[in-house]
């Protein structure tokens, strides 16, 4: 994981996730949400279950995308703070 929070696009995502090392791929949203609608092979962590992430990607270089439902949701970013020690 990165130390640092960055934005990318849907095409990025798709560049990463169809590239040679994708990414793990978080989904913040509660799991309702998540069974109505996901990305194919994301992992569902609510946000207020992040601190679980630690135990499913125990490689700190590992990349993690974290996302929620569209760009107004902030979900992402409330999930995102933990993971790279800030607090929001």
């Amino acid at each position: 994981m990165s130390d640092t929070l960055a934005t990318i696009s849907a095409d990025d995502l798709k560049d990463k996730l169809e590239g040679e090392h994708p990414p793990v791929l978080i989904n913040a949203l509660p799991r309702k949400a998540h069974a109505a609608t996901h990305i194919p092979g994301s992992v569902n962590v609510p946000v207020d279950e992040i601190d679980r992430v630690e135990a499913l990607v125990p490689n700190t270089d590992e990349p993690v995308v974290v996302y929620c439902a569209n760009a107004g949701c902030d979900v992402s970013l409330k999930a995102g703070y933990p993971l790279v020690g800030e607090k929001r």
